[in-house]
């Protein structure tokens, strides 16, 4: 990696505001089967397919994906999951490893694809690590756009509930402007991490990337202490509010609405801390207002009394881990690697979390190595970051 790289350029907030996109083509809508059928045709030998989709998380308790974009060729299509149900015809699409996947934050999207349709994505590029490693600090898909393309795209509605029905080509505008630009993004952000030298970093993230899949975690009362102000709880409150989150869920099942809709996190410790035990009581509480009364206030008086009488230990947090014997030696360590990584951040230009996250330098600290061997087996350490900064590392902890 170079010592002194070409600093790619940035979005600039004194930007101009930029005109919105004009494709030259519609959108192509995939509305049966026999449509998707005939799409997956076209795909079969493409080289590269961008891919996002839009799901009702905001809206429902039951999150579904609402729609699933995809560009290739230049051409935008959009795929209405309501109307096509089975999209098992993508699938030997999405595991070719000869076409490449191009995903913005490909994360939570391809765990989406495989929870609500059961494909599995194999060989992606996501442009926000690209972005990163070619040194932008700021990598949301508009700014990166309105940065190489002049184009500022409409971002009106990224909280749209897009369950509802029929979608207006004012949606579908917005829907493909996620895909269409993503390939030439992609051959943007590879020049600029080619031109900084930055290519085996790239490659290995981007691998890393691709293995990645969020987890749903199942539904658990104790998870009622990550709220935050739930440390400040006393037993007693705490109590009353793991029986309001249990209620909350509960209640959001039934009416398939998010938690947030029924009662936000600060009602629920509002609640808990001043246990209303009557109706009347509730009036009191600010932001607790009168639909909700009407509409779950027995229950959130039920609630609170359970929570009030219960001989149940209060949820606990996890015991923290034994501190080591030499704790002490490995803080110090985590503190100069620290300290190095501060420098070479500003001498790199990129952000500190894209040359080696915290956790990271933490398990290297914790392991001391002597040699880049014994580097190299550190969990999660990377390749290119024992060949890049190993050495320095190793420097950094011995103090010379």
């Amino acid at each position: 990696m170079p010592e002194a790289p070409v600093k790619p350029p940035r979005p600039d907030d004194s930007d101009p505001v930029s005109p919105p996109p004009v494709y030259p083509d519609p959108v192509v809508l995939i509305h049966s089967a026999a449509e998707l059928e005939a799409l997956v045709h076209r795909l079969e030998g493409v080289a590269c397919l961008a891919v996002d989709l839009e799901a009702d998380s905001l809206y429902h308790y039951f999150e579904k994906v609402c729609l699933l974009q995809l560009t290739a060729g230049g051409t935008d299509y959009i795929i209405d999951p309501f109307l096509v149900t089975d999209l098992s015809p993508l699938k030997p699409i999405f595991a070719d490893p000869s076409i490449q996947k191009i995903f913005h934050s490909a994360e939570n999207d391809m765990a989406q694809l495989v929870r609500s349709f059961g494909i599995e994505t194999v060989g992606i590029f996501d442009t926000m690590v690209a972005a990163q490693i070619a040194g932008h600090r700021r990598f949301g898909l508009g700014e990166l756009v309105r940065h190489y393309f002049q184009v500022g795209l409409d971002k009106r509605f990224q909280r749209h509930d897009w369950s509802s029905r029929p979608l207006e080509e004012q949606h579908l505008h917005y829907a493909r402007s996620d895909t269409h630009y993503l390939e030439a993004l992609r051959d943007h952000l590879w020049a600029r991490i080619e031109a900084l030298g930055r290519t085996e970093q790239a490659r290995e993230e981007l691998e890393l990337a691709g293995r990645r899949r969020l987890q749903q975690k199942a539904f658990s009362p104790d998870d009622c202490l990550k709220l935050t102000g739930a440390q400040d709880c006393d037993p007693r409150a705490l109590r009353v509010l793991r029986e309001l989150f249990v209620l909350r869920d509960t209640v959001s099942r039934a009416e398939d609405l998010p938690p947030f809709r029924i009662m936000p996190n600060e009602v629920l410790l509002l609640l808990a801390r001043r246990a209303p035990v009557d109706r009347r009581a509730l009036a009191d509480i600010r932001g607790v207002h009168g639909r909700l009364v009407k509409r779950v206030g027995n229950e959130i008086v039920q609630a609170v009394q359970r929570g009030l009488a219960s001989g149940e230990p209060p949820p606990q947090y996890p015991p923290r881990p034994m501190r080591p014997a030499n704790a002490t030696e490995i803080e110090a360590r985590f503190q100069k690697l620290r300290q190095w990584r501060t420098r070479a951040s500003e001498r790199l230009d990129l952000d500190p979390a894209v040359v080696a996250s915290n956790s990271i330098l933490y398990a290297v600290a914790q392991h001391a190595p002597t040699s880049l061997e014994q580097l190299r087996s550190v969990p999660h350490v990377r390749s290119w970051q024992v060949a890049s900064f190993g050495t320095e590392w190793l420097t950094t902890m011995s103090g010379r």
